[in-house]
């Protein structure tokens, strides 16, 4: 295999940063990286930082690391959308080929258009998430708003990756209102499969060591302190949450990351409410928090119930945790939560909180919606149940809790399944095999007419367009040199050359 040089845009922070915020974005762009590096490319990581406030811009976002075959550069996100610079960083490298990690870089290199091939990542279901956004904030707007972030990708990309098998489906959907199924993609293969994968952390990060947040006393809701102050000698004997944050006999019911759009937060707290109230040992214990500007309500209303309930020195909420703090976390739990609305992004994406409880060897109890939560019930990893179903999460609950020989083989068979399915080598395979062989532009390339904007609003606004503006509006969108290339074809089609 000759190694390949690869150019990409991605999410920050990356896990190797050991940052206190990191979405899911970052985890999935570092999937992709890793797999990359693993198989001996050499890879130039562009990134913009997300972070955990609203508004809040990571100013000391500008930061380079060399490391081995990896030469990564942090940027702001309006460094990164503007093309130029990106164009500039793209010629200084002269890549084999690109890749999008994520929807939205995948967008950003959609509009950037490479000419050389170009591998987008759209990474869960992108249009389902439009329908949340669009149901949680009561705007439509944002079903548009989502579809301009995709199109890009959607009408350049060479190939394509999706986190199961049944956004497969719906990609090619989308693929299809782009255009891009037409004469010339008869046979081809646009989508592999990248479920969500991890490798363990190394030996050095699965010991004890403290939470860089200052969690509350058991009783004390929600109470987060400042960054940087650690407890005195947190850790140890003890671990992290047994004897500091819970009873030392404590059954833990952990919820691991943020709150989206997606989450049915009323049949959570119904559930638990229930199981408490028959069992004093319940304690539900949640890192993460609200994953600001995208999801400002959800954890808000888990919050203002748990004020009101009787039980809620049994709710711990202790924030968003440095990534060397996941795993012994996930070590003390008894079990994981995810709870989901009936809704389409459940039914199409995929669950990073399954996966990395699953990696340390617990077991998962979660409503019965993405792919990887059926595969949960169905290899007896945990524990399904349907999604809405408050009464059906309680029962559930209380007989974990009354079951510990169960659940310790559960975690076992889901430490197993992951093991098997979730690894990097694993879950990166169609990019591995791709990067392996001679990644090479799709087939409809050569003939962007054939596809078109599928928006009739797009071509009517360019066609209302003077010939000034339309140039303005190529130079902004394609650069110089794409527009050249651009304005060379056209009038090449006008003389009637293929």
């Amino acid at each position: 295999m000759q190694p390949k040089r690869v150019f990409a845009l991605g999410i920050g922070p990356l896990p190797l940063e050991n940052p206190e915020f990191l979405h899911g974005t970052c985890l999935r762009t570092w999937q992709l990286a890793k797999t990359i590096l693993d198989d001996g490319h050499e890879l130039f990581l562009i990134c913009f930082r997300v972070t955990g406030s609203r508004g809040d811009k990571d100013r000391s976002a500008r930061k380079e690391l060399h490391l081995d075959r990896l030469r990564y550069l942090s940027l702001t996100e309006e460094e990164m959308v503007y093309l130029p610079l990106i164009r500039q960083y793209y010629d200084e490298f002269r890549p084999d080929c690109v890749v999008g990690a994520n929807t939205y870089p995948s967008s950003v290199l959609g509009r950037f258009d490479p000419d050389v091939p170009f591998w987008a990542d759209i990474n869960g279901y992108h249009m389902g998430e439009a329908q949340a956004k669009a149901a949680v904030y009561s705007d439509d707007r944002y079903v548009k708003w989502y579809w301009d972030i995709l199109l890009p990708s959607l009408l350049t990309a060479d190939r394509f990756s999706v986190t199961s098998a049944a956004q497969k489906g719906v990609l090619i959907g989308e693929l299809d209102l782009a255009g891009r199924l037409n004469s010339r993609t008869f046979g081809y293969e646009f989508v592999g499969v990248i479920p969500t994968g991890r490798e363990p952390l190394p030996p050095s990060a699965e010991g004890a060591g403290g939470f860089v947040r200052q969690v509350g006393q058991v009783g004390q809701v929600g109470q987060v302190g400042q960054v940087g102050q650690t407890p005195p000698a947190l850790g140890g004997a003890g671990g992290l949450l047994r004897g500091r944050v819970v009873p030392p006999d404590s059954f833990i019911a952990l919820w691991l990351g943020g709150y989206n759009l997606w989450y049915d937060i009323e049949t959570l707290f119904a559930g638990l409410e229930r199981a408490m109230a028959l069992n004093s040992r319940i304690h539900f214990v949640s890192t993460g928090g609200t994953i600001a500007g995208h999801d400002d309500f959800s954890f808000d209303r888990l919050r203002k119930m748990v004020e009101r309930s009787p039980h809620r020195d049994r709710y711990h909420f202790v924030g968003w945790l440095p990534m060397d703090q996941v795993d012994p976390c996930c070590r003390e739990c008894d079990v994981g939560l995810n709870v989901d609305c009936a809704c389409y992004e459940a039914e199409f994406g995929a669950r990073n909180r399954i996966t990395d409880v699953m990696r340390v060897g617990r077991p998962m109890i979660t409503t019965e919606t993405t792919e990887i939560s059926r595969a949960v019930a169905a290899n007896e990893c945990g524990f399904g149940f349907p999604a809405g179903n408050s009464d059906a999460l309680a029962q559930v609950l209380l007989y974990a809790s009354e079951h510990p020989e169960e659940l310790e083989q559960q975690g076992e068979r889901a430490r197993q399944y992951f093991n098997r399915h979730f690894t990097l080598s694993e879950t990166g395979r169609p990019l591995r095999e791709w990067l392996a062989g001679k990644p090479a532009k799709a087939p409809d390339w050569h003939h962007p007419n054939a596809a078109g904007w599928p928006l009739p609003v797009r071509d009517a606004e360019r066609r209302r367009m003077s010939w000034p503006r339309r140039l303005a509006y190529g130079y902004a969108k394609f650069g110089a040199r794409g527009l050249v290339a651009r304005t060379l074809s056209f009038v090449k089609r006008c003389c009637g050359q293929d």
